[in-house]
């Protein structure tokens, strides 16, 4: 009696490694043919997301850095002009910079201005 091999679609395909690499890489492109508008929407939302996350990093790490320069410049005036318009300075610069860790070092400063 002869043996008979089990036909079936969805089993891994027999064979060398090739064989199967092969048998994968067109069951993939099947797939992906079949969902031509999934991919694209994925690979556009990808995009996206890079794309903005590279801007906000470059967006924050700019402000950073223009707050660092700007509370420097204002700490090397605050002992030339008076008390009031170094208070107004500092207010000004933790209305623009606070969300940045530069901000905690601008209130510290305002709260010894107003201790004095």
């Amino acid at each position: 009696m002869a043996k008979r091999r089990p036909t079936s679609s969805g089993s891994a395909p027999r064979g060398t490694a090739d064989d199967a690499f092969t048998a994968r890489v067109l069951q993939f492109v099947v797939w992906a043919r079949e969902r031509t508008e999934v991919l694209i929407a994925m690979v556009v939302l990808a995009v996206l997301l890079v794309g903005g996350g590279i801007y906000y990093y470059n967006q924050r790490t700019t402000q950073l850095q223009q707050a660092e320069v700007e509370l420097q410049a204002i700490q090397r005036t605050l002992a030339f002009v008076e008390p009031s318009q170094g208070v107004q300075q500092l207010r000004e610069f933790v209305a623009q910079y606070g969300r940045t860790p530069h901000a905690v070092e601008a209130r510290l400063a305002l709260g010894e201005l107003l201790l004095e």
